[in-house]
């Protein structure tokens, strides 16, 4: 859940691709792409080739395993998985929700309004409502920790936003909420992944921003603002996330920072698929929607997996 936003004007945003950006409750237009120490990349591949083209001439599909899950607006944000290269989509839960995140061992899905979606593809899957005692505090969108055990939440409280920053709770039933950062006057905090040994992190402040799990010492790792949140690589060592419309790929000390080619226009919510080899995104279409895309972290193999006319976002792959 991202902080309130009045429903006629996220409508009319939604439909002229703007954006409430990690929580903000100001709309921005679509980035621009910036130029960079970038290459040009080969043309977008698709799934859905046009009726002009033919089986003889439509691209090759790299293949990839796993299990994607999504957010589409459909007047508010609904839920859906889909296979990497696009095959077997379906709505995964009835009613309004966004940012959905899969567990590490890939059975359950977080997401906002604060709860989690159990046993997914099981006969007793269900989703689960956190219920929080505090009766003015709202943890919104949040991801897992590496042992399955917590999750970390954006949080605000719009009676005193003294309060704001990140939160962590009891990933079983939302108990045992504990104050993580404080997010500076008028901004926000948005956590965006563990590090692999659960010991730090990393989210954004505009800036990329890491942390320790007692709250001491937060310190930033990029010196430019204008990220979105990050998501780290399964060996644990390259932050990938969205800047200026590009994909970057950043090492997890802030030492070295990478563009990933692109001659798409990138939106955001990057995460890594299971073997590190792709790259799952929100990415702007040819008719100025939202689509899911992947991408490998060198550029290639640049793949639009979803076509609906409808804006989506938020994609992370099951690991």
């Amino acid at each position: 859940m991202f902080r309130p936003f009045p429903l006629a004007v996220r409508a009319l945003a939604r439909a002229a691709v703007l954006m409430v950006v990690g929580g903000c409750t100001t709309a921005v237009p679509p980035p621009t792409p910036t130029s960079g120490p970038a290459a040009s990349m080969p043309s977008l591949q698709s799934a859905a080739p046009s009726a002009s083209a033919s089986a003889t001439t439509a691209p090759t599909v790299e293949p990839a395993s796993g299990r994607i899950v999504f957010a589409r607006y459909l007047g508010a944000f609904t839920i859906w998985l889909t296979d990497p290269n696009g095959a077997n989509e379906a709505r995964l839960v009835p009613g309004a929700h966004e940012c959905p995140r899969w567990s590490p061992d890939g059975t359950a899905i977080a997401m906002s309004p604060s709860g989690v979606f159990r046993d997914v593809g099981q006969p007793n899957a269900r989703y689960e409502a956190f219920r929080f005692a505090d009766p003015t505090l709202t943890l919104g969108c949040s991801i897992w920790s590496p042992d399955g055990q917590r999750l970390a939440f954006e949080g605000w409280d719009e009676t005193d936003h003294d309060r704001d920053g990140i939160y962590t709770a009891n990933a079983i039933d939302g108990s045992d909420v504990r104050r993580l950062t404080n997010s500076p006057a008028g901004g926000t905090d948005i956590p965006g992944d563990f590090s692999a040994d659960g010991s730090h992190l990393f989210f954004t402040r505009g800036r990329l921003m890491v942390v320790a799990m007692d709250g001491s010492d937060p310190q930033p790792l990029t010196d430019e603002s204008g990220y979105d949140v990050p998501s780290l690589s399964p060996d644990g060592r390259t932050l990938v996330a969205a800047h200026e419309g590009r994909l970057r790929l950043i090492a997890v000390d802030g030492s070295a920072v990478r563009v990933i080619p692109s001659s798409e226009r990138i939106w955001g919510g990057p995460s890594w698929s299971p073997d590190g080899k792709w790259i799952v995104f929100s990415l702007i279409t040819r008719t100025q929607s939202l689509a899911i895309g992947r991408v490998r972290p060198d550029g290639s193999g640049l793949f639009q997996i979803t076509h609906n006319p409808a804006s989506e976002e938020f994609p992370d792959w099951a690991r």
